[in-house]
C-alpha cells in the first residue's frame, strides 16, 4: 500500500512595525525634561553672573565720571557700559551708575545749598538767586532723565530751604524789633529818673516833659 506523506503548510503572518515600550517612552521624556531643567539652570546662573559683573563694574566706576555730564551725550561720563559687556550686564551696570549719580547729585546740591545759605543768611532773595543759577548750570548740559532728576531734586531742595530761611528771617526781624522796643523803653525810663532827680517829684504832675515821657513809655 502506498504511503501518503502529510503535507505541511506554513503561512507568514502580516508584517508589522515594532514599537518602543511605554517604559522607554517615559525614560525619553524624563531625559528631555532633565535637559531643559539643566538648560534653565545654566541660563539663570549666566544671568546672575552677568548682573553681578555689571553691578560690580558700576560700583567701581570713578566717582568724577559718575557725576560729570558729557556735553555731547547729556549723560554722565561713566554711563556708557564697558565695551564687550552684554545687554544683561550693561543694564545692571547702568542701574548702579544711575543710583550713584542720583545720590551724588543730591549730596552736591545739599552741600552747595549749605554753603550759599551761610553766605546769604540775612538775604533769602540773594540765596534764591545764587542757588537758582547753580542749578541752572547743572542742568544746562544734562539731557532727558538726568536733567529731569536734577531739576526735580534741586527745585524741591530750593523751595524747602527758602521756606526755612524766610521763617528764620522773620524771627530775626521780630527779635530785633522787640529788642529795639525794649531798649527804647529802658532809655525812656532812664531819662525820666534823671529828670525827676534833677527837678523833683513835682515834675511828674501836669503837662511837663517828664509826664510826656511817662505816657510814651
Amino acid at each position: 500500500m502506498a504511503v501518503i506523506r502529510e503535507k505541511r503548510q506554513f503561512r507568514i503572518g502580516t508584517i508589522g512595525v515594532a514599537r518602543a515600550s511605554q517604559g522607554g517612552q517615559i525614560v525619553g521624556e524624563t531625559i528631555a525634561r532633565s535637559a531643559n531643567a539643566l538648560g534653565d539652570m545654566f541660563y539663570k546662573e549666566a544671568v546672575q553672573a552677568a548682573e553681578k559683573g555689571g553691578m560690580e563694574a558700576g560700583a567701581s566706576a570713578d566717582r568724577e565720571k559718575v557725576i560729570t555730564i558729557n556735553p555731547e551725550t547729556g549723560e554722565p561720563e561713566a554711563y556708557a557700559a564697558p565695551e564687550g559687556m552684554g545687554s544683561i550686564g550693561a543694564d545692571a551696570y547702568q542701574r548702579v551708575v544711575m543710583r550713584r549719580f542720583q545720590q551724588s547729585i543730591e549730596d552736591e546740591i545739599r552741600n552747595k545749598g549749605r554753603e550759599l545759605a551761610a553766605r546769604y543768611e540775612s538775604s533769602p532773595a540773594m540765596y534764591e538767586s545764587a542757588m537758582s543759577d547753580y542749578l541752572a548750570s547743572m542742568t544746562n548740559v544734562a539731557q532727558d532723565e538726568f536733567r529731569g532728576f536734577i531739576t526735580d531734586v534741586g527745585t524741591s531742595y530750593l523751595n524747602a530751604t527758602m521756606t526755612n530761611m524766610q521763617i528764620a528771617q522773620v524771627r530775626r526781624e521780630r527779635a530785633a524789633a522787640r529788642a529795639s522796643q525794649e531798649a527804647a523803653i529802658e532809655d525812656g525810663l532812664g531819662n525820666i529818673e534823671m529828670m525827676v532827680a534833677q527837678n523833683g517829684p513835682a515834675s511828674l504832675q501836669g503837662p511837663t516833659v517828664e509826664a510826656g515821657l511817662i505816657s510814651s513809655v
